[in-house]
């Protein structure tokens, strides 16, 4: 669900007050800067995740395969 809400932002470049009383109610958060901290730390944690795997595995396929 993260995920689909990360692309919702993306596509539509904006947070609106509707998008983050959502976010909020589902993650019982209570604080409206709560909301954007977390969806930020998601995109961060999952962008550094993906980007040292991807980086891991290409390194792990030019050295076996050269």
């Amino acid at each position: 669900m993260a995920a689909a809400t990360l692309l919702g932002l993306l596509a539509g470049r904006r947070f609106r007050l509707k998008d983050r009383l959502r976010t909020q109610v589902e993650h019982s958060f209570f604080e409206m800067v709560d909301a954007c901290s977390v969806l930020r730390l998601i995109l961060l944690v999952t962008i550094t995740v993906e980007t040292t795997l991807a980086l891991a595995l290409t390194l792990r396929l030019h050295f076996s395969y050269g």
